[in-house]
């Protein structure tokens, strides 16, 4: 059974509630506001320290019968996420969305795979209204995740009070941080977020694709000698396009 609700709509409610639960921080607010102010020449408030975090959306699946594949797993009605572990059309093993996940969490900080523990239109609207999606959904750190070598079906498995999912097909005992406080916890850690934060995470999402041989998408790439709006607009390109990321930065507000 799939949620009352969009992936779109959790995705909204998700990322309002993340920024609003750091009282002391505001938004940037995500990369397509500071494309637009950089195509409008006005502030882009960047040399701030801030905090950056790569959400992938996902809508979980409610199984409430005992004839689910993984019933005997839990027991108990839970529900599932699917990882997408097949390559596109005409692409080798290896260039699936998971993998190029999991490339370019070895060299960016805090990939997550996010996912709510809810189904009903009724808990979306409560929790919304209470600032409680974030603490009842999974965090999935992709680093944190198994690679994967082959092209079948893999999924992370939880019931709603299940701190640390289950990995299949094969099972798989997972370690990590996998609740909101500890998430929470690590905006704390503040980088630089200026022009060369951009222009170092465009390169090294250039640098992901291009592993195994894979081509960049179709149109003009940015390159380090172009003008910044250039950048910015490649990069929320790949990042959306290519790895279906939403980029979220925190920065510290300034009296």
């Amino acid at each position: 059974m799939l949620p009352d609700f969009s992936e779109f709509s959790y995705g909204f409610a998700f990322t309002h509630e993340y920024v609003n639960r750091n009282p002391s921080l505001t938004s940037a607010p995500e990369l397509p506001s500071l494309i637009k102010e950089a195509e409008t020449g006005t502030d882009l408030k960047l040399g701030y320290a801030g905090h950056p975090k790569y959400f992938q959306f996902k809508l979980s699946a409610y199984l409430n019968r005992k004839n689910a594949i993984h019933w005997q797993d839990h027991l108990r009605s839970h529900y599932r996420v699917r990882i997408t572990t097949h390559p596109r059309p005409n692409q080798p093993v290896g260039t699936d969305q998971h993998s190029q996940l999991k490339r370019l969490a070895t060299t960016v900080d805090d990939v997550v795979y996010v996912a709510p523990r809810f189904h009903s239109l009724n808990d979306f609207n409560r929790f919304f209204l209470q600032g409680r999606i974030t603490e009842n959904s999974l965090w999935a750190p992709v680093k944190d995740l198994p690679w994967v070598f082959d092209s079948d079906v893999h999924y992370l498995t939880f019931t709603r009070s299940q701190t640390i999912p289950l990995w299949h097909s094969e099972i798989v005992k997972l370690e990590g941080s996998f609740t909101s406080d500890e998430h929470y916890e690590r905006t704390r850690n503040r980088v630089t977020i200026d022009e060369d934060f951009f222009r170092t995470l465009h390169s090294r999402l250039q640098a992901s694709l291009q592993e195994n041989q894979r081509q960049l998408p179709s149109g003009r790439n940015a390159s380090d000698s172009d003008d910044f709006a250039s950048v910015l607009r490649d990069t929320y390109r790949l990042l959306t396009t290519q790895y279906g990321l939403q980029l979220v930065i925190l920065r510290e507000e300034r009296g």
